[in-house]
């Protein structure tokens, strides 16, 4: 990664789904090189830093978010939480103790940019957004601020996706460095059969992941119908729930393997096809290892996502009626194969890694 000495950083996230994986990915990352990543998230992420090993800390004003409320029912709670005095002050108390190097911030958090910039630190932005909806009319109006003036504070900026998927490239200040993939994932045949996942190995039919939002939107809805329609497709599938619906409550049918969890980077290298709500981080992984798609957006910024993926050939947006033909066209016709084989890119999530280390060996307290 580096040949810099390992450096502290403090990485601020919230629990958005899918859109705090690349945080978690990063501190990995930069944990495996021999950096002191600490995570700064909501309560309900502790678990999952726990079982990653890595140091976390939770904002103290934020509580556990109630089970089966969706975030959707919540926006101005969670704007608060985003943009608040009490954010930024609880950012400010965790950069007196943790003394980082680098500041990681994520780019929907407003009240880290102001706690970034108080503090003179080395700042990244992690952009999981598309770069061309974040810094235009759509950002700001999730944000409440205008976006390029939030994200010009920053001394990196780096846009989680890859330059191509992004509608006119976004903006200057990005720089366009792709997901980041979870590090050194083992996908042997031990791997698969650990997770119970070892039919993965048996390739007499295609395998398809499919994977909805991490976090509740209408999926107890449209599952059933979903699953219904899966079980005519030719093919056989895995179906990862993401803690929002308890697989115990569906009933899939037999050509449909129904998990609570897998991770994604797991299962992929496997697969022929991916079927995805359309979040931007489930997108760019899949397309990170050469995988085409099949987006179901259910809202948010599923829909221009799923949008692009359609206008650079790399899948097919749809809605659940037309899955079925989605899938077989993908399924059969190369030209998506080959289109999402261009954005094929192992090592994704290296660069950002390097980004953030280096700027955090360069802190004046470092010299």
């Amino acid at each position: 990664m580096t040949s810099t000495i390992g450096c502290r950083a403090l990485i601020v996230t919230w629990d958005g789904g899918g859109a705090a994986l690349p945080a978690f990915n990063l501190a990995r990352r930069l944990a495996r090189a021999g950096h002191e990543p600490h995570l700064l998230g909501w309560v309900d992420q502790a678990a999952t830093a726990d079982e990653a090993g890595l140091a976390f800390s939770a904002f103290p004003s934020v509580p556990p978010w109630p089970r089966g409320v969706s975030q959707d029912a919540g926006v101005e709670q969670i704007f608060e939480y985003l943009t608040s005095s009490r954010t930024r002050m609880e950012i400010e108390d965790a950069i007196s103790r943790q003394r980082p190097d680098v500041l990681v911030i994520d780019a929907m958090m407003a009240a880290a940019y102001d706690a970034a910039e108080r503090s003179g630190l080395p700042t990244v932005v992690l952009c999981h957004l598309l770069g061309s909806l974040f810094s235009g009319p759509w950002g700001e109006l999730v944000m409440g601020r205008p976006t390029i003036e939030l994200l010009g504070t920053a001394d990196r900026v780096l846009a989680l996706t890859r330059r191509e998927l992004d509608a006119e490239g976004g903006h200057d200040c990005l720089s366009y460095v792709g997901p980041i993939l979870r590090p050194d994932v083992d996908t042997s045949a031990a791997a698969l059969a650990h997770c119970g996942l070892e039919m993965l190995g048996d390739r007499s039919r295609p395998w398809v992941l499919a994977s909805l939002s991490t976090t509740l939107q209408n999926q107890p809805e449209m599952l059933p119908d979903l699953l219904a329609r899966l079980g005519a497709v030719p093919a056989r599938f895995v179906l990862t729930l993401g803690g929002a619906v308890d697989p115990s409550t569906m009933s899939g049918p037999p050509n449909v393997e129904l998990r609570a969890f897998v991770p994604h980077e797991l299962v992929l290298p496997h697969v022929s096809a991916f079927v995805s709500h359309g979040g931007l981080t489930g997108i760019s992984t899949g397309l990170a290892y050469g995988v085409p798609l099949v987006c179901l957006p259910q809202g948010r910024d599923q829909g221009h996502n799923a949008e692009r993926v359609a206008a650079t050939g790399v899948g097919i947006d749809t809605d659940v009626a037309g899955v079925t033909d989605a899938l077989d066209a993908v399924l059969t016709d190369p030209s998506y194969a080959a289109a999402a084989a261009a954005f094929r890119d192992p090592d994704a999530g290296a660069e950002a890694a390097c980004v953030v280390a280096d700027l955090g060996s360069s802190h004046p307290s470092r010299a």
